[in-house]
Parts: C-alpha cells; sequence; structure tokens
C-alpha cells in the first residue's frame, strides 16, 4: 500500500525481524564475507608463490586488515549486509514482538493515549538549521575520505593499535615506579578505587555495544522523558521482565513453549533472549538512585507534529530496540485506521540493533537436521498414494486392500472414521486395522490402533539405551539410529524428523506439519507414550492417562475437553467401550459404543442410534475373516501361514463377497511373487523386493509396469509403463521430489524448503515458475506466479488465513471461531458472508450479503435432514442408517427415493409419479443394464481391466471403444442396427495426449507446447486436391497459461489481462479493441469498443447484476430472497426525470423452482405446465391462440 502514515496509540503493535532471519542473514553475511576473505588470501599466496595453508598469521592477518579497509573505504561491506538482511526477511518476514504501553495523558486517538517519541526535540527551524550544516561538514568530510586510499585506512587500523599498545605500556611503567613506596601503593589504591566504577560503567556499556550496537543517534537538543515505554518479547529490559513474558507465554500457548524448548531455533531465540534480559539487570546494579531502571521506548516520531512537545509516533517509526510500529491497521487493531499524521521522521533517542548478534556467539551452529537412518521391516502400504497412482494399483492384491508384498489385510477407509470434531486442530476418530499389527493391549484388540497408540519402545536385541523404535500408525515398526540426548535427525524415506531434549523428551514430526510428543510411560520403563499431537501453530491435542495408563481424554486448545473415553469390561479392562463428546456447557453427547467377542477383539461398531456401522469377525488366529459395511455388504477372507526369505507370517489366499466377487491369491515366495485370479478367470501378477517395494506388475491383459527403488530411503527412481514409456524421478538430500522426466524427456521441477518441507519454486516443463513463501511458521505466505504477480495470505495465532491479498492489492478478510470454524468472509468489495454453528458445531445457517439466511437441520448422528431457503421453502432428506440418502421431499411435496444395494450403489430410482430408473451390476461392481422410466434399456459391455468396451442404445445402436496400454481411448466405432460404421481413430503421443484424429472425411493434427496447451489444430479433407492448404488455428500463451492469441485464415485476435488474469483487451483482425473494466476480484463492470462504453453494469453486494446500460437503453434486474430472478425492466432515458419503459417482463416460479408464469409488456402472458417430477407439459400465451403440449 506504499508508505503508511497511520497514527499510533497505546496498545499498538510493534514488529521486529525474526530469528530466524536474524540467523539465516548472519549465515549469509558470514558466507560472503570469509568467501572474500579466503579469495584475497588466494590472490596473495598466488603472488608469493605459497599456499593460503602456509601463510603466516600475521600476513593472514595483514589481508584481513587491507579486505576490511576496503570493505569500508567502498561502503561494500554495509550493502552485503543489507542485501543479506533482505533476502532473510523475504524468506522469513518480521512478526510481532512487542506493544507499546504507554501514551499521553491528555491527547487521544480513537479512544487510546495518543503514542509519542519519548523525548523533547529542538523546533523544527532549529533542526533544519543543524541539518544544514551537518550535510556540509559531511560533503567536506566525504570530499577528505574520497582522498585516501584503501591503504591509508588500513594504517589507521594498525596506527590505532599500535597506540593502544603504546598507552597499555605506559601504563605498566607508571605501576611499577609507584610500587616502590608506601605513598605509591595508597596511590595505586586510590586510582583502582576511582576506576573501578569507571571500568565497571565502562565494560557494561562496551557489552551493550557489542551485544546491541547503536545504529541510530539521537538528534541533537534531545531531552528524553520516562514515558512512552513499550514491551518488546525480543529484547526484554530485565530478567523480571523476561521471566514474566515467559510464564505469560506459557499461560496463554502451554503447546507452542513446550515445543519451543525442544526446537534448537526456539531454545537459541530464548538464549538471546535472557542475555538481553540479562544486560539489563546488570546495568541497573549499577545505576544510582536518580537512575530509570532499563526499558525499551519509542524512539522516534514525525518532525513537524507533536503531542506535548514530543514527536508524535506512527506507523514505521522506530524504538530504542528497533522495533517498528506496524503498517498495516488490521481494521484498526495493530495501529489507527484512520488518522494519519504526516510529514519527516526525527530520531530522538539512541536505536540499537534489533538483529539477534548471532555472529558475535562462537558456539552457535547452524543445526539444520543432518539426514539419518530410520528402517522399517515392510513398507508403508500408503506409500504409493503421492508418487504415482500406478504403484498403489501395483501394490496392492486387493482393492480392499490386501497388501501385494505381505500378503497382510488392511483397513484404513472412511467406512472406519467414527467420528471427526471441529478445532484448531481438528480431531478425526480412524480406526485401522492390520493383521501385521501384534499388539494386543491396545484398546480394541490385536491388529486394531488408532493415531493416538503411536509410542516409542526400546529397540529390541539392541544394547545401546539411546536406541528406540517408532511404533507407527498401523503398527508399523520403524528402527531409529541412536539419538543423544540433545540431538536429532530427519529420515528421508520416512519423511520423520527425530528429536530428543536434554530433559529426555521425544518429539516426533511429519512433512506434514505434524508435532508428536512422548513422555516416559510409568508403567513400562522401556516405553515412550504419547502426551500430545501439535502442529506449527501450536494448535495441539492432549491426552490424558488414567492410574491404569489407558487413554482416558483428549483435549484441545487451552485444555479444553473433546472426547472422553470409558472402559467397562472386567474381562477386558483395557477395551474402550463408549466414547463421549463433552461440551463447556450442557450434556455429554455419546459418538460411538464398541463391541467385543470373548476374545476380547472388537466385532462391532455401534453409532448413538444404537445403529451397527460395522461388524468383524476373526479366525483362532486373530486373522480378520470377515467385515461388513455400513450397508450390509459382507467381505470374507481366507487365510494360511507361510514361511519365505524375508519373512514367516500369516498371509489371504482368497477373498469373496455377498455380491458374488471371487478372488484366489497364489504366492511364490521364494520368487517373491503373488498371482491373483477372479471368478472370471482374470489373472494379474505382482513382483517386489525384499524391503517389500512392488517392481513389477503385469495387469489382466498381460502388460507390464516395472519399478526402480532407491536401496535405503524407498524412493521411487523410475518407472516404464505399460507402453514402454520411462518415466525418471530425482529427489533432494532430504528425500523431496526435485525432478520428474517424463517419456517425451520434459522436466517438471521443485525446489524444497530446508524446513518446512513444502515447495518454494514449481518449474513446469514449459519453464514457467511459481514461487512460495513461507512464515516463520511454516504457513504459505506468498504465492508469485510465472508473471511475478504475488497474493499475500495473512494469519492469525493459530494458522488460519484471516486475510488473502491478491495480486491488485484488494484484501479479503476471513473470521474463525474458537472451534475453527469459519464464521465470517469480507470480500475486497466489503460484502459480508457469514456462517453460524450450533452447540454442536453443526452448520446451522448461512447469511449471504443481502441478509438472506439458509437453514440447516440435522439427525441425531449428524445427517443433514432438512434445508430452509430464506424464502421459508423447505427441502427435506431421509438418510438411512448408515447416512446416504434414500429419500427427498420438494418444497412442493414431491417425493424421490432410492433403493440401495449392500454397497451403497443405487438400484432402483422412484419419481414422485411412480415411474422407475433401474440400475444393474455384475458381481465385480460394473453397471451393465440401465432401464429408464419408459422401460428402454441401454447395455454396456466391458474388457479384461473393467473398460467400456461397448454401449447398446435402446434403438440398437452400438458404440465400441477401442484403448491403448494406458487406458486412453484411441478408437469409436459407431455402427446402427442396420449395417454399416463410422469409425474414429485417435492417435496419441507418450504422454496420453491425443495427437491425431481421423474420421472417415478429414484427418485432424494437434500440437501442444512443454505444458500441454494446445498450440495448433490443423484439418485436412481426405478428398482434398493435393497441395491445397489445410485449416489452421493457432494459439498463443503467456507463461501464467493465459490465452494470448488465436489465429485464424480470417485474422487474428489477441488478449491481454490484468494481474488477476481477467481478461482486459481483444483486439480484433479489423484493429479495433474490445476492453473490459473489472472491480473487486474480478466482476465485469464496463464493456468498451475503443473509447466507445458499450455496456455498464452495476452489481449487488451479492454481484449479481443489477442494471445494465446499452446505449440509450438501461435494463434493471430484481431477485428475490432466494436468488430467483423476478423483474427485467428495460426503460429508455433512465437517467432522465421521468424514464419511458420500453420492455417489463416480470417472472413467477413454482416451490421447486420451475418457471410458472412471464408476464411481458409486449408479448403478454405465458404459463408453463409441468408434471410432479418437473418436466415441461405445455405451454400457453395470451397473444395467441394456440398452445403447446
Amino acid at each position: 500500500m506504499g508508505e503508511a502514515f497511520w497514527a499510533a496509540r497505546e496498545g499498538d503493535a510493534l514488529l521486529h525481524t525474526s530469528f530466524l532471519a536474524d540467523l539465516v542473514g548472519s549465515a549469509l553475511e558470514f558466507a560472503i564475507n570469509a568467501v572474500i576473505d579466503f579469495a584475497a588470501l588466494a590472490v596473495v599466496a598466488l603472488a608469493t608463490g605459497a599456499t593460503v595453508a602456509t601463510l603466516g598469521c600475521s600476513a593472514v592477518l595483514l589481508v584481513g586488515t587491507v579486505v576490511g579497509a576496503t570493505m569500508l573505504l567502498s561502503g561494500a561491506g554495509e550493502k552485503i549486509s543489507k542485501a543479506c538482511e533482505d533476502i532473510a526477511n523475504s524468506l522469513f518476514p518480521p512478526k510481532i514482538e512487542g506493544y507499546i504501553l504507554t501514551g499521553s495523558g491528555d491527547t487521544r486517538i480513537n479512544s487510546k493515549r495518543a503514542a509519542r517519541a519519548a523525548a523533547t526535540a529542538l523546533s523544527r527551524h532549529d533542526v533544519e538549521t543543524l541539518d544544514a550544516q551537518a550535510q556540509a561538514e559531511a560533503e567536506e568530510e566525504k570530499r577528505r575520505q574520497d582522498a585516501k586510499s584503501m591503504w591509508d585506512v588500513a594504517g589507521e587500523y594498525l596506527d590505532a593499535v599500535k597506540g593502544r599498545a603504546e598507552n597499555m605500556a605506559k601504563g605498566v611503567v607508571s605501576v611499577v615506579s609507584r610500587m616502590g613506596s608506601a605513598e605509591g601503593w595508597a596511590s595505586l589504591g586510590n586510582d583502582a578505587l576511582a576506576e573501578a566504577g569507571d571500568m565497571l560503567s565502562d565494560t557494561g556499556h562496551f557489552i551493550s555495544e557489542m551485544w546491541q550496537p547503536t545504529v541510530a543517534t539521537a538528534y541533537p537538543g534531545s531531552d528524553p522523558k520516562q514515558d512512552d515505554k513499550i514491551d518488546c518479547h525480543k529484547h526484554p529490559s530485565s530478567f523480571t521482565q523476561f521471566m514474566a513474558q515467559k510464564l505469560q507465554a506459557l499461560t496463554d500457548d502451554p503447546v507452542g513453549t513446550v515445543l519451543g524448548a525442544m526446537n534448537t531455533f526456539d531454545v537459541l531465540e530464548t538464549g538471546f533472549q535472557a542475555a538481553s534480559a540479562l544486560i539489563g539487570s546488570v546495568s541497573n546494579l549499577f545505576k544510582g538512585d536518580d537512575e530509570p531502571p532499563a526499558a525499551e521506548y519509542i524512539a522516534e516520531g514525525t518532525r513537524d507534529v507533536r503531542i506535548n512537545s514530543q514527536p508524535a509516533a506512527r506507523s514505521g517509526v522506530r524504538c530504542t530496540c528497533e522495533a517498528k510500529v506496524v503498517d498495516e491497521p488490521e481494521n484498526g487493531v495493530h495501529v489507527s485506521g484512520d488518522v494519519r499524521i504526516g510529514g519527516p521522521l526525527l530520531v530522538v533517542r539512541d536505536i540499537k540493533s534489533g538483529k539477534s548478534q548471532i555472529t558475535l556467539v562462537t558456539t552457535i551452529a547452524l543445526t539444520f537436521m543432518q539426514p539419518g537412518r530410520a528402517s522399517a521391516k515392510s513398507a508403508c502400504f500408503m506409500m504409493g498414494l503421492g508418487i504415482n497412482m500406478m504403484v498403489q494399483k501395483a501394490g496392492s492384491a486387493l482393492n480392499r486392500p490386501v497388501n501385494a508384498a505381505t500378503g497382510a489385510k488392511y483397513l484404513a477407509g472412511d467406512d472406519d472414521v467414527d467420528f471427526s470434531l471441529p478445532g484448531h486442530f481438528p480431531l478425526e476418530w480412524q480406526r485401522t486395522y492390520s493383521s501385521r499389527d501384534e499388539r494386543t493391549e491396545g484398546m480394541f484388540g490385536r491388529g486394531w490402533s488408532v493415531l493416538y497408540e503411536v509410542c516409542l519402545e526400546r529397540t529390541p536385541d539392541n544394547p545401546d539405551e539411546n536406541c528406540m523404535t517408532y511404533v507407527a500408525p498401523m503398527g508399523r515398526r520403524i528402527d531409529l539410529q541412536a539419538v543423544e540426548p540433545g540431538s536429532g535427525f530427519y529420515s528421508p524415506g520416512e519423511g520423520l524428523a527425530v528429536r530428543r531434549s536434554e530433559q529426555g523428551h521425544w518429539l516426533i514430526s511429519s512433512d506434514d506439519g505434524v508435532y508428536r510428543l512422548f513422555e516416559a510411560d510409568p508403567f513400562s520403563p522401556q516405553r515412550r507414550r504419547l502426551k500430545m499431537l501439535g502442529d506449527r501453530n501450536s494448535n495441539c491435542q492432549h491426552l490424558t492417562y488414567d492410574n491404569h495408563g489407558r487413554l482416558l481424554e483428549i483435549s484441545g486448545d487451552r485444555q479444553r475437553p473433546c472426547i472422553r473415553l470409558h472402559y467397562e469390561l472386567a474381562a477386558h479392562p483395557q477395551r474402550v467401550t463408549r466414547i463421549f463428546r463433552h461440551y463447556p456447557e450442557g450434556e455429554p453427547e455419546l459418538l460411538r459404543r464398541y463391541r467385543y467377542d470373548e476374545a476380547g477383539r472388537l466385532n462391532g461398531v455401534v453409532d448413538n442410534a444404537g445403529q451397527y456401522q460395522r461388524e468383524f469377525a476373526y479366525d483362532d488366529n486373530d486373522c480378520m475373516t470377515m467385515h461388513r459395511e455400513p450397508g450390509g455388504e459382507r467381505y470374507y477372507y481366507t487365510w494360511a501361514w507361510f514361511e519365505g526369505p524375508d519373512d514367516a507370517a500369516w498371509r489371504v489366499t482368497g477373498h469373496h463377497t455377498d455380491s458374488g466377487e471371487q478372488y484366489r491369491l497364489d504366492w511364490n515366495l521364494a520368487e517373491r511373487s503373488l498371482c491373483v485370479t477372479d471368478s472370471l478367470g482374470r489373472t494379474r501378477c505382482h513382483w517386489w523386493d525384499a524391503q517389500g517395494l512392488v517392481t513389477a506388475y503385469r495387469d489382466e491383459a498381460g502388460q507390464m509396469t516395472t519399478f526402480r527403488w532407491s536401496d535405503e530411503e524407498r524412493l521411487l527412481l523410475g518407472m516404464t509403463d505399460a507402453q514402454g514409456g520411462k518415466w525418471r524421478y530425482v529427489y533432494d538430500r532430504l528425500g523431496h521430489l526435485t525432478e520428474t522426466h517424463d517419456p517425451l524427456g520434459r522436466v517438471e521441477q521443485t525446489q524444497w524448503h530446508p524446513v518446512w518441507h513444502q515447495p518454494e519454486t514449481e518449474v513446469d516443463a514449459a519453464g514457467a515458475a511459481w514461487r512460495y513463501e513461507y512464515d516463520e511458521r511454516g504457513n504459505l505466505q506468498a504465492v508469485i506466479d510465472p508473471l511475478h504477480q504475488r497474493t499475500v495470505y495473512g494469519y492469525d495465532r493459530h494458522g488460519q488465513v484471516v486475510r488473502i491479498t491478491d495480486a491488485r492489492g484488494g484484501d479479503k478478510y476471513l473470521q474463525w471461531n474458537e472451534d475453527g470454524q469459519l464464521m465470517r468472509h469480507t470480500d475486497c468489495s466489503g460484502s459480508q458472508t457469514a456462517w453460524f454453528y450450533d452447540e454442536r458445531t453443526r452448520l446451522e445457517r448461512v447469511t449471504d450479503a443481502e441478509s438472506n439466511s439458509t437453514r440447516y437441520s440435522y439427525d441425531g448422528n449428524g445427517h443433514l435432514t432438512e434445508v430452509m431457503f430464506a424464502d421459508g421453502r423447505t427441502e427435506r432428506y431421509q438418510p438411512d442408517a448408515a447416512g446416504r440418502l434414500v429419500k427427498y421431499t420438494s418444497p412442493a411435496g414431491q417425493i424421490t427415493r432410492w433403493q440401495r444395494d449392500g454397497q451403497g450403489r443405487v438400484r432402483r430410482q422412484t419419481d414422485a409419479t411412480g415411474r422407475r430408473t433401474a440400475y444393474e451390476y455384475d458381481a465385480y461392481g460394473r453397471l451393465t443394464t440401465l432401464t429408464n422410466e419408459n422401460g428402454e434399456s441401454y447395455r454396456f459391455r466391458y474388457d479384461v481391466l473393467d473398460r467400456v468396451t461397448e454401449q447398446t442404445d435402446p434403438g440398437g445402436s452400438r458404440r465400441v471403444y477401442g484403448y491403448n496400454a494406458l487406458n486412453a481411448v484411441t478408437a469409436v466405432i459407431y455402427g446402427g442396427e442396420r449395417g454399416g460404421e463410422i469409425r474414429h481413430g485417435l492417435e496419441r503421443d507418450a504422454a496420453g495426449r491425443l495427437t491425431a484424429k481421423i474420421t472417415p472425411e478429414t484427418r485432424t493434427k494437434y500440437r501442444y507446447d512443454a505444458a500441454d496447451r494446445l498450440l495448433e489444430i490443423r484439418r485436412r479433407r481426405h478428398d482434398a486436391a493435393e497441395g491445397g492448404e489445410p485449416e489452421v488455428i493457432r494459439f498463443s500463451y503467456d507463461s501464467a497459461g493465459n490465452l494470448l492469441s488465436e489465429e485464424t485464415a480470417q485474422g487474428v485476435l489477441q488478449h491481454r489481462y490484468d494481474v488477476q488474469g481477467n481478461r482486459t483487451e481483444t483486439q480484433m483482425p479489423d484493429g479495433r479493441t474490445l476492453r473490459y473494466l473489472y472491480y473487486g476480484s474480478g466482476h465485469l463492470q464496463q464493456i468498451n469498443l475503443g473509447r466507445d462504453v458499450i455496456s455498464e453494469f452495476t452489481r449487488d453486494h451479492l454481484h449479481r447484476e443489477v442494471q445494465r446500460s446499452q446505449g440509450r437503453l438501461d435494463t434493471r434486474r430484481m431477485y428475490d430472497r432466494t436468488g430467483r430472478l423476478t423483474r427485467k425492466l428495460t426503460c429508455k432515458g433512465m437517467r432522465g426525470v421521468v424514464p419511458e419503459t420500453f420492455i417489463d417482463r416480470e417472472y413467477a416460479y413454482s416451490g421447486q423452482d420451475e418457471l410458472l408464469k412471464k408476464r411481458h409488456s409486449r408479448q403478454g402472458v405465458t404459463d408453463y405446465f409441468y408434471d410432479t417430477t418437473g418436466r415441461i407439459t405445455a405451454c400457453r400465451n395470451e397473444a395467441y391462440l394456440d398452445s403447446w403440449q
């Protein structure tokens, strides 16, 4: 928004550079200076015939002195420092680190005390006079300095050192000469006492200057005042203030404080704050009774605007610690949003550097975690999801997943999500099952777990007490390398960072930003149990255990209870039986009940209405033999024991369903292979390596896909697809995918943030780059597109987006409630939409910018049952026990019903008139017949890969489809019942893009750029004369993908866009230009042809068109409360006193939004008639004799 001039007040916020920015800036500056020094040493060594290593200390000192002098003389050092600071601030932007404590006693701004600089200043006339004198002296000094060489400056350095040495020698001689007599000893004692205070004072000043160098001095004649203090969290003035700030932080954000104690950077930052506090406390010890204690003040204000003779403070002014008053008002929260103070600034108190002096601390190290080792016996069964869907398919033996390498049965789908609760850190209760999870002490029995049951255990058979095994979700056991207290590592293959504090706490974070904090288990000294889950924004879930070590409660922010678990089985006291949700007010809500068999294994999940949602059965070896979906469908499994080169375990050997699906699994562990055959005789085969990673997959059509993996990190390095296309993947040292090479040789690149594991730059195959910036907590702060247009995001302390600033500078604001749910959205035009929730956090009402509200109602299980619109009309929904829609009642009372099978698929739909639409499926879930309301049927046939190969319509016409090895359509044959076929051929490249379409009449070719944008369409008729020109259409784009031109034989259309991607100009072939003007986030406001206005638009708060001008005509649009158009009034001379009506149209609707009546001022009234299902049956117009039906 340019330079800000917002007035500052008591309580307004102060910005400081972040600690990470100080750290990165200092590291960059140190590295650049080191390179310069080394280069200078190398030049000297080359000139003298020596090596850098053999140069003596004096030579190194001399070269360093000359380099320092050169940089001082040229100003290069300051430029380097500034450049490093700018880079660091771009990576880690400044953040709020304090507030203004006091202000004027008699002047207020927005009802708050006005903030001032903490000193009186000379008058404007005196300041201008002194400035002129200072400028003249500076010019003279510059002329003198320009005459110096770098050797002169270096000589001054060495002369200064020599002078200090001579003074020290003279002092020693004086002391020795006085030690020969009693009078001399007395004189020495008096001098020592007299100088001790000066020495302590000078030493304190020296340390203070070294820790916080002065960056700006007070203007001559400034008289400090003791009001106008600030509270700076980065530079506490005393240890008392430091401890008070930390205690308040612990109260406000207990999670962030705990996580910070384990984070290297937070610990370092706290150390620097403590050092500042210690310096302040020590300086207070040597101050007289009349001297004020150490404090931070507003040090700068406007020269020409005074409050009580002190310069007024505004946005951007600095404090004595170099904190700045914020620039953005945030609706008047952080600084005044409607009072401005202009004029130049004046410094009236010395300003110290606000950067953490990291380069002064020799013990500091950049402790970015180095890659380490974390090994698991089996790969995560979901590992392929983020890389390639083909990897996922090849790694799963069955769709209801059974792992192809291990033969293990897994469940981790939506059917096993029992409930989800909103919050700043949402709570999702997802049960997962793994037949390889051998834990029996869990809350659901063997094989079952929730993510809150992860833990750390001493690695078995390993004598090193620093080696732990992370028992991850689904019971995967990941052996960690030894971690000494105070150290950690990062595992690229697992995407986990592991940290161990000096106090023995363990922290494991994943690439998605979730932190897991572990504490000692009082019931098992070899184990660490989960204590807390948190994210980068210090949102958290606290886990509380009972006296038996069982999970009792999970609470959210500020210890607000979320859920409480109950254990009521005497025979199996570790099994949870009920879970309740607790509210700040009101009775607890039952969320789920759980049932168990005699062996303590989970066999039923019951909702709060008493309906069974899931059922399970097991064999004598605790292997799952059946599970039932909410809709009633049952799935069955058979097992056998296998011993192979990698493991010995139970594996699934057969699977069938109530619907008739059947599979046989044939294992060959010696070859690490599996073949799966279904009841249709189709067979697919899988091969894997010793790490359980799929290396080859042959589908039912005999097509082969192969995979290549890295040895340690288990990263996919390459893939050869079924068509022979080769894919290659490249990673950085932390395991992030940095390059993808496709079969066409195109390359997509990604550069990753070293801390947050988020992309910093993404470059597509055409070379267009998108850049991403993050704040100090890893939240996405800005997106810069290939055209260098920036979208900026602002966050609250919970990491929720509260402001979005688009590329044109328009702001959208979002507000959230204490449960992390969106409450209000204000667009850049000021229009607001509000969301309201009931006591159970369900959406209850939405109110738009025109104050129209839509209301929602639910049943006891949280399923939507009713929607009431702003005009009172109501829609009703009836779910079945599984929550699936089975009945809909329209506002007019018309009812539609659905009948579903055990898998939830619609079998029959019955409309309000009783007409039915039927759907038939085969045993493998493929639609075979669709029968419409008239009894006519569409039939479908499939190939061995479940691809539609033939569709037959009710009239007997057919469509036959052909495919390539990548499942892309390559041919469509159209045939009728009387014979004859029309064939369309489709040619594709190795990436699957359509390159040619061949019909009986023409051949059309398509050409693309590297980013898959269509560049050219070239069509030629088969019967065209040789040498004839084909029809050609060409397109061009900018790097952001906007269409720039369209070229045909008739001419060229050229387009231009604004920063938001809205088309602003179209130049036509005749040279004329259509121009479009927008407001807000892209709402069309005006269309011009050249300089002539074609049409102007006026819009309401919902940005609907309410008025349009077209020449002499103006059209107004009116809507009802639900957004339906009710009237269009077109007038001549709208700007006159009495406009002339040209056309007037009115519209009326039924309760089902059907247009019933249209009244036209020239054509009369038209009535429309419908059947009960909304199909139009008749139309009648009073101006005509006939009606149609």
